[in-house]
């Protein structure tokens, strides 16, 4: 799903998943340790045409992860998302959300290696696992869609279907998938492996309006509040306009908008923001609000709230 949507269809993009980074243990040290959260998130997007809601959608999901350290260092993270629960207007959507949320159960049970200077997903430590539960929900899904009967609903089932296939059983593909995912993204970041530092940076996000373009955000930060226990950061991106072909925009927004919204592309533009609390002693996220604004403006606009939360095992 696009960055950072639960309800487009998915596609493989061609973002180049981070490579692998191998650090060697002490021969003579095995200190092992694993350390569990329980998170819940609730992620609501609305779509406006000309100022008007069009679809709202409502997810809520629960994880369990676990912390696998080796001598003082993240070995790996394991990450289940035990439920994944979506609301969507217009409802004939159900069908496509249904495969999507069953789709992401299979391939969101897993273990992932952080890049032990960036914090980054690194490496998918069990593969293996996914690719059971994918070939189990493969026969299981004739069964749970043996009502429909239109011949264009299932050939795109198994288009979807196909594309997680290839997706599922290549590495970079995969691990781009889970770089996509906004949980997924929270979790695995400095924090993890270092003390964080306040310095502007830049990072690519996927759109979520045209067709999961890479977007060149600058991002600034600043300490909101900080105690011996915790400290709160945000976090304001804006979109970097001088890596954007505006050309290659207009021609997306005439092709999937005008004919629909009836009114010309006016101007382009995206805002993310990130207020986000951690503690400090365990190196945990504690919570998380994000916003994300992507619209042209006053023809189209997609608005998506992400709260993340820590809650009681």
């Amino acid at each position: 799903m696009s960055r950072f949507t639960f309800f487009e269809e998915e596609k493989n993009t061609n973002i180049v998943a981070s490579q692998p980074e191998i650090i060697e243990q002490p021969a003579d040290r095995q200190d092992i340790s694993s350390e569990k959260y329980r998170y819940r998130v609730e992620q609501i997007i609305i779509t406006k045409f000309n100022g008007q809601i069009i679809s709202h959608g409502n997810t809520k999901q629960e994880y369990l992860v676990t912390k696998n350290s080796m001598n003082g260092l993240i070995n790996n993270i394991g990450l289940e998302l035990i439920e994944n629960v979506v609301r969507f207007e217009p409802p004939q959507l159900e069908t496509a959300i249904d495969l999507l949320c069953d789709v992401d159960k299979v391939k969101c049970n897993v273990s992932i290696t952080p890049n032990l200077q960036s914090g980054k997903m690194s490496r998918i430590e069990d593969k293996s696992r996914v690719i059971v539960a994918w070939e189990q929900y493969k026969k299981d899904v004739v069964n749970k869609f043996s009502f429909l009967k239109s011949d264009e609903e299932w050939n795109n089932i198994n288009t979807f279907m196909d594309m997680v296939e290839e997706q599922i059983h290549t590495d970079n593909l995969l691990l781009a998938d889970y770089e996509a995912k906004m949980f997924f993204d929270l979790i695995f970041d400095k924090y993890l492996v270092s003390k964080e530092d306040f310095e502007p940076f830049t990072k690519y996000y996927l759109s979520n309006l045209f067709d999961h373009k890479l977007l060149l955000l600058d991002i600034n930060q600043s300490v909101v509040q900080e105690s011996p226990e915790s400290i709160t950061i945000n976090q304001q991106g804006t979109l970097n306009k001088k890596d954007i072909n505006k050309d290659n925009l207009i021609e997306m927004y005439n092709d999937k908008f005008k004919p629909y919204i009836g009114y010309s592309y006016t101007e382009y533009d995206y805002k993310y923001s990130n207020s986000y609390t951690l503690n400090t002693a365990g190196n945990v996220l504690q919570n998380a609000n994000v916003v994300i604004i992507e619209e042209v403006k006053n023809n189209v606009q997609i608005t998506v709230n992400y709260e993340l939360k820590l809650v009681d095992l």
